[in-house]
């Protein structure tokens, strides 16, 4: 959970490295009704930020920011049903917490419901949703749903097989920081594997072209983890 996408009196301790200071005040603030502050709540109590890791506390509060329309309380509440964390793993009602999130524009959401049409999880496999989501992440500069979006491009699953922007989408996707050195390394190997079937010209351009994307509507997010099929 990044501090940035905190709102201000939690990011403001988060900043200062002040845990316990941020879980009190998101505390304070989700016994009060705030959506925002109960789906930060819910966070630290799954995270262990500022308090013990609780993951019955981190589900309740989660679904109160969640059923006051908290687009990452939704969000985070569907990945507990999607790895049923403290709730019945039920990946329709994660899915259906996703959309609700994914409908406020929330490219981590999005992101998810990639991966539950992709992989074909509570619902028919259907690539070209699994590819509609993606696109909608990955144009706002979703690191995950970039790599995704490359791999099914690259592959021609729910859409021509196309080398150049799949390139593209795995050149964008390593200009951000991984937390996971192995998914690194698997883009950078994709990109290898890509440059020695396309055109250097093709290279260039589809590089040149990453590095100067605009993401669209970037929506701020206070998640956990991005989904694994796993």
């Amino acid at each position: 959970m990044a501090a940035q996408d905190l709102g201000d009196p939690i990011q403001n301790a988060m900043e200062s490295n002040n845990y316990t200071q941020a879980f009190l005040t998101a505390k304070s603030e989700a016994e009060r009704g705030d959506a925002k502050a109960q789906g930060d709540l819910g966070l630290m109590y799954e995270k262990g930020l500022g308090t013990d890791v609780d993951p019955k506390k981190a589900a309740y509060w989660l679904a109160r920011g969640a059923h006051r329309g908290d687009a990452s309380a939704e969000n985070n509440l569907g990945a507990l049903f999607f790895h049923g964390e403290a709730v019945i793993q039920d990946y329709a009602q994660a899915r259906q917490w996703f959309e609700k999130a994914a409908d406020q524009g929330l490219a981590s959401a999005q992101c998810n419901l990639g991966l539950i049409y992709g992989a074909g999880l509570g619902v028919p496999k259907d690539y070209a949703k699994a590819l509609s989501y993606y696109q909608k992440a990955a144009d706002q500069d979703d690191v995950d749903a970039q790599v995704n979006l490359g791999m099914m491009i690259s592959l021609g699953e729910g859409t021509e097989q196309d080398y150049k922007t799949a390139y593209f989408w795995f050149y964008r996707a390593l200009q951000h920081p991984f937390t996971d050195e192995d998914k690194k390394n698997e883009v950078r190997d994709d990109i290898q594997w890509l440059e020695k079937h396309m055109d250097p010209k093709d290279v260039e351009t589809a590089r040149n072209k990453a590095m100067r994307l605009k993401p669209v509507n970037p929506q701020p997010s206070r998640d956990s983890s991005p989904l694994s099929a796993q």
